[in-house]
């Protein structure tokens, strides 16, 4: 042994140098915690870092940092000791894979004559004695590697099986969580450095050491033995974050090396490494402890930082990377609240992955350059948040809980403050024009996104002049909805041709029915049809009166009709009644389904089901069916007594002409609408079968708006009147049972009789049979057959009921009530 004691400040040497060089023992404290790495539940952890050795080992290079080591060095009877404050994990690992490099290559007695003091490992643990006395044992006794056991079914672990098969093994080591989690990594090791022996002589390179630390004794800076306490009450030293920051900055260096890009800093030229890790502790740092309470502990700002730092790492895998869905689908996904970001996506990880380049690291430093404000929460550019709200979404991004469309926007509105960092005046016009592509276009998956992303990519170079962009004729835009990128297109018109249609327009946009679509109004006002034909908006003075008025007096109109539909007013579908008094309007979906737009329960009602729907413009040519059924809501506005002043009184009057179809039954019966909770019927070809869904499809529950309408209209008001029979209900069904209405509560002799009633044809079949037991014709009672016989009843075997036909809804009421009149006589 020396007799020296050598300094470790900050002094960057191999986990082989600190044994071979420096003579020193390593001795993890009792005060730390047990070897976690090794444990079942870390394998992502543990994978990822012996990926990373492993890629360092294989690239041969020298001096590949794994961050700094802390720790307090003594000399104690002889011996350099270094006792780790952080890295015990780190070590241990790399202690391991020494052991088992040095095995595999046949080196075992050189490591024993290096690691080995009087049969006692220069490596160990005081944790516990039996950590301490394993580690001996693994040192000491030989172990054939190329004879193991072989494993379990379903698992890899012949190298654990073989030791602990070993004489020399205590079966209570296998108590001992340090021990089990020895054995696991030793596994893993196995598992990837099998076929890799000579990899023990680059970890044992002393002039060229391949795995290095950066090694920091805590006693050169007086650190306190409290403080020691307390860093290590948890084993945790190091933040998740702080361990990402060490090692992208080291990244940073790795991708730089021969760039001669330099920053400005402080009037210096400066690298990539050094302006990040000076500006990521001071002015960026600033930033983000304001926002240290949205999520974690509060009195740090890591899990906030780092999730702002994977919405970028997305964003750019998206314009990068588009093709790999699946990746992406692993970065954007939604983490629990309690989620060690280390757990999930590690810088390892993220680095595996093939989401970290030089892209990314210029998108983040521009990103937090453009939002730090002078060591306040971020500037806000814009003073009006219709648009895009800066606090909330930042906000969000800090929790991570961005919609798909708001990743979108708060790209959007990165990369203009970054692309046009001198001058933010456009920024509103640009965030306008976003916001209303993205509200009206369909973002729900990741490829979705993604297309989105490049799409906003595309337009940068015009973000700044977006309205004379649109304006021109060589526009194009891929990705969002044609119809949204036209209206668009033609509102730039409009707004560049006077500031009276631009405050009309985005007054008319901030309306919550709206959200920016705003086309129905200009096809209604005349606007649209122009704009189609000439492809300009410069009429006439006169014109231009005209086409104001218009488009001011629908939106008046329109933004009233859909303020009452949302209030309590309309509880009883007066819009939707009153709207059928113009024609079919109900939006078509698969299998002779329609929506009647009443309902905001149905999943996908903004997408598919809304009056949103229905009033968009579509660029196929399917729009001229689409078009009739918008006009249904232009002759509702255009009705004679429609008035904004009394939206609910107006309806009820144009609800007066009722047509004779099937329409008809809906507007009387506001019951039949209410059935439909998601808003849902069928309606077959010529109009004869109407059935309305209780949710979306026919395996629900559902019912005949003929036979519900007959029992709700007839019987249920007069359920008091249609004695013997003491209760009247509504049979609703799944699938093809047949629905009806019937009366029932009536016992004649023992025997218990019902009345049914449904649709037949173009009629109602009223239909008499025993409600319990056996239903043949030859258990009717005679009485009762007379009477039935009387009142022109029929046997219909098939049904075993007696039926007759009424051609209409009166006609049958009429011959149920004749029939209880006779029954209450007998």
């Amino acid at each position: 042994m020396s007799n020296y004691m050598p300094e470790l400040v900050s002094k960057r040497f191999s986990f082989y140098q600190l044994f071979a060089e420096f003579d020193f023992t390593v001795e993890i404290p009792s005060i730390q915690r047990d070897y976690a790495q090794g444990r079942e539940s870390k394998f992502e952890v543990r994978e990822l870092f012996l990926s990373a050795l492993f890629d360092y080992l294989q690239e041969n290079l020298p001096n590949r940092d794994l961050d700094f080591v802390y720790g307090s060095t003594e000399k104690l009877n002889g011996s350099n000791k270094f006792i780790p404050l952080d890295g015990q994990q780190r070590l241990t690992t790399l202690f391991l894979l020494h052991w088992y490099l040095a095995n595999r290559s046949g080196n075992i007695e050189e490591f024993r004559r290096l690691f080995l003091v009087q049969n006692k490992s220069r490596f160990t643990y005081t944790t516990r004695p039996s950590s301490s006395e394993f580690i001996d044992a693994l040192v000491i006794n030989d172990i054939n590697l190329g004879k193991q056991l072989p494993a379990d079914d379903g698992k890899s672990n012949s190298l654990s099986k073989t030791i602990k098969d070993k004489g020399w093994f205590f079966l209570s080591w296998t108590f001992d969580p340090t021990i089990q989690s020895f054995l696991n990594m030793l596994d893993s090791i196995d598992a990837k450095f099998r076929n890799y022996s000579h990899y023990y002589e680059r970890l044992s390179d002393l002039k060229n050491p391949i795995i290095t630390f950066l090694f920091l004794d805590l006693k050169e800076f007086k650190l306190t033995d409290d403080l020691y306490i307390k860093m290590n009450s948890r084993g945790k030293p190091l933040t998740s974050f702080e361990n990402f920051k060490a090692k992208l900055e080291q990244f940073i260096d790795e991708l730089y090396a021969d760039e001669s890009v330099r920053f400005h800093l402080n009037s210096k030229q400066v690298t990539y490494r050094e302006y990040f890790s000076f500006k990521i502790d001071t002015t960026w740092a600033d930033l983000f402890w304001h926002y240290r309470k949205l999520v974690g502990k509060p009195n740090t700002y890591d899990e906030e930082l780092m999730n702002f730092i994977r919405v970028i790492i997305s964003n750019q895998f998206a314009i990068d990377n588009s093709s790999q869905i699946d990746i992406f689908k692993e970065l954007i996904k939604s983490e629990t609240a309690t989620a060690d970001i280390t757990e999930n996506l590690s810088f390892f990880r993220f680095k595996d992955l093939g989401a970290l380049s030089k892209n990314v690291l210029r998108y983040l430093i521009n990103s937090l350059d453009v939002l730090e404000n002078d060591g306040q929460k971020i500037k806000e550019y814009l003073s009006d948040h219709f648009y895009f709200d800066e606090k909330e979404i930042f906000d969000k991004a800090l929790k991570y809980s961005l919609s798909l469309p708001e990743r979108v926007m708060f790209h959007a509105y990165l990369r203009f403050l970054i692309v046009h960092k001198e001058s933010s005046a456009d920024l509103s016009k640009w965030m306008r024009v976003v916001h209303n592509l993205v509200e009206n276009s369909r973002i729900e998956d990741a490829e979705q996104l993604i297309n989105a992303i490049k799409s906003i990519e595309k337009l940068f170079s015009k973000s700044d002049a977006i309205l004379e962009y649109l304006a021109g004729r060589k526009y194009a835009i891929d990705f969002f909805a044609g119809w949204q990128v036209e209206e668009e297109c033609l509102k730039a018109h409009l707004i560049l041709k006077s500031q009276q249609w631009a405050q009309i327009i985005i007054a008319a946009e901030r309306q919550v029915f709206h959200k920016g679509q705003l086309a129905y109004l200009f096809e209604f006002s005349g606007v649209w049809d122009y704009f189609k034909l000439n492809k300009h908006v410069n009429w006439s003075d006169d014109e231009n009166v005209d086409f104001l008025d218009s488009f001011i007096s629908y939106e008046t109109k329109s933004v009233a009709l859909f303020e009452f539909y949302e209030s309590e007013n309309n509880q009883n579908y007066l819009l939707e009644r009153a709207l059928l008094t113009k024609g079919n309007y109900l939006i078509p979906a698969s299998s002779n389904r329609f929506n009647l737009c009443s309902s905001k329960n149905v999943a996908n009602y903004q997408r598919d089901y809304s009056w949103k729907r229905l009033l968009r413009l579509s660029t196929d040519i399917s729009d001229g069916q689409w078009k009739m059924r918008r006009n249904c809501v232009k002759a509702l506005l255009d009705d004679v007594d429609f008035s904004e002043q009394n939206i609910s009184k107006s309806l009820k009057k144009i609800m007066k002409n009722t047509p004779e179809d099937w329409r008809g039954y809906l507007i009387r019966n506001s019951k039949l609408i209410d059935y439909c909770k998601q808003g849902f019927l069928y309606m077959s070809d010529n109009d004869d079968d109407m059935t309305l869904y209780n949710a979306s499809r026919f395996n629900h529950y559902h019912i005949n708006m003929f036979d519900y309408n007959f029992y709700t209209e007839y019987l249920l008001p007069l359920e008091d009147s249609f004695i013997p029979f003491s209760e009247t209900y509504y049979k609703e069904v799944r699938g093809d049972e047949r629905t009806y209405a019937y009366l029932n509560g009536w016992c004649y002799k023992k025997k218990y009789y019902i009345i049914k009633v449904y649709r037949w044809e173009n009629g109602y079949s009223v239909e008499f049979e025993k409600e319990k037991g056996i239903k043949k014709q030859s258990e009717f009672d005679t009485e009762i057959v007379s009477v039935l016989n009387k009142n022109g009843f029929e046997w219909y075997d098939e049904n075993n009921a007696y039926y007759k036909i009424g051609d209409s809804e009166s006609v049958a009421l009429q011959i149920i009530k004749k029939l209880c009149v006779d029954f209450i006589k007998l």
